[in-house]
């Protein structure tokens, strides 16, 4: 992303460098690992509206590949790494156990991580009150659900930065 007042009219210049991978992985017969990257460096004044916003939840429910701890736009930064890791098991765990009911269970879990700073130029120009992570912040989980329903309980804790929203319990749903 570029703006630039000489070629671009815009009062403000910088420069955000992006990228991102995203890759999903077939492991055991239905099993698979999904695996989100995400990296930004910006040099130069980057506005808040164009800055990375960790990808978070709303209260009491999450999507795959989000941070479940974090709210949504709750952290953001011009310079950034993430990853996000998940596991789905789906039935694979059951299928040694003949118990019936638990046939159709699935398991999914998932380890998150993310570093995120705000530059000076930036922060000279933000507009609100804003947190670096200058330590990473990782946090971990679980979830159970039914194969043949859209949703599944999630039970979600950091392991740094536990100060702020340290566990949540909540649905995880595609249909959001």
């Amino acid at each position: 992303l570029i703006s630039s007042p000489k070629y671009l009219g815009s009062d403000i210049g910088y420069i955000s460098y992006n990228g991102n991978i995203l890759a999903e992985i077939n492991t055991i017969n239905t099993s698979s690992l999904s695996i989100n990257i995400t990296g930004i460096y910006s040099n130069g004044p980057v506005p808040i509206q164009m800055q990375y916003a960790l990808p978070g939840n709303i209260s009491g429910t999450s999507r795959d590949l989000t941070f479940r701890t974090v709210g949504v736009g709750n952290m953001f930064g011009d310079q950034t790494l993430a990853l996000n890791l998940e596991y789905n098991f789906r039935k694979e765990i059951y299928r040694l156990l003949p118990i019936s009911f638990l046939q159709n269970l699935s398991m999914n879990t998932f380890f998150n991580a993310a570093w995120k700073n705000v530059s000076d130029k930036s922060a000279a120009i933000m507009p609100v009150a804003f947190s670096v992570l200058t330590r990473p912040l990782l946090e971990t989980g679980f979830s159970f659900g039914y194969s043949s329903l859209p949703i599944s309980l999630e039970f979600a804790w950091r392991l740094t930065h536990i100060d702020k929203s340290g566990f949540r319990v909540g649905f995880n749903t595609s249909i959001l």
